[in-house]
């Protein structure tokens, strides 16, 4: 069961997936319930804006609490997606729920952090900071779902989609690894020791701590995002475009590239004139049998 609920899920990090460990078992004690998981789903999202409200209060109390909450709405996060699976009823709106969530609701953190700070000090750059780290999260998150996106429009407009394998330099990928730290300042599992840290130590020196960790933050999400809007137009869109392609069981040459003739050579070959099919993704019994 523990298996069926994760899969999909190997490619996590190892310190990733020992937060499973504890939503999974909130969603094995929750599988013999009536709950569903749209109804984690909106739990989820209360809970957390309720964590992110908590954050944002003047006590220190209060504080705890709320990042207290947060940690449950991030397995709650998990517990949804593992209630679906395992009962069988995983569906697109759910992960459209799961998107709203991301999009919408866990960038609260850095602005509720970031009020917390400016109602303490009546410093309003922090809430610059704040903003631009809620922004720079979601955009960087949104990058990372460009290709599938690209890839579906091709087929849409152009009937294709050319795939090739790019020669992606040995130094390319190096950068990759050591700029991909950066991306910590988005996920809200290290955010919130961080934030937390920043609340307490600034309340035991004194020192602007939380304002410090928003401007790092910001400071380091805008050149991982250089680095990656430069790396998807060079490499990264055509690797994924052949990850696609291959998860797929789509050839590894051009698909559909010819472009569909028009006007007068339609006219003299009718035949020509019929968009190419797109080869139909195999299931996977089809692809055990091939």
């Amino acid at each position: 069961m523990v298996r069926r609920a994760h899969v999909g899920k190997d490619g996590d990090p190892g310190w990733y997936r020992v937060h499973r460990r504890l939503s999974i078992g909130i969603t094995l004690r929750l599988l013999p319930t009536p709950v569903r998981p749209v109804q984690v789903s909106l739990a989820m999202m209360a809970v957390w804006l309720a964590g992110a409200a908590l954050v944002a209060a003047p006590g220190s109390a209060a504080n705890l609490a709320g990042f207290g909450l947060l940690y449950l709405a991030f397995l709650l996060d998990k517990v949804d997606g593992e209630l679906a699976r395992l009962r069988g009823t995983a569906s697109a709106r759910g992960v459209l729920l799961d998107r709203f969530h991301h999009r919408l609701v866990e960038p609260t953190l850095f602005l509720a952090a970031a009020w917390h700070d400016y109602a303490r000090r009546g410093d309003a750059a922090v809430l610059a900071w704040g903003f631009a780290t809620a922004l720079l999260a979601n955009v960087i998150e949104e990058h990372q779902q460009l290709a599938p996106y690209i890839f579906l429009k091709r087929l849409r407009e152009d009937g294709g989609v050319k795939v090739q394998r790019p020669a992606t330099p040995r130094g390319w990928r190096r950068a990759r690894v050591l700029l991909r730290p950066l991306k910590i300042f988005r996920t809200p599992i290290t955010v919130l020791p961080l934030l937390l840290a920043g609340q307490l130590g600034e309340r035991a020196l004194g020192r602007p701590l939380v304002g410090a960790t928003l401007a790092v933050s910001a400071v380091g999400l805008t050149i991982y995002l250089l680095f990656q809007c430069l790396d998807y137009y060079r490499f990264r869109l055509d690797e994924e475009f052949v990850e696609i392609a291959l998860r797929h069981g789509w050839p590894s040459d051009p698909v559909g590239a010819r472009r569909r003739p028009t006007g007068g050579a339609a006219r003299r070959n009718p035949s020509a004139a019929a968009p190419r099919p797109v080869p139909r993704p195999q299931t996977p019994r089809e692809e055990v049998a091939r």
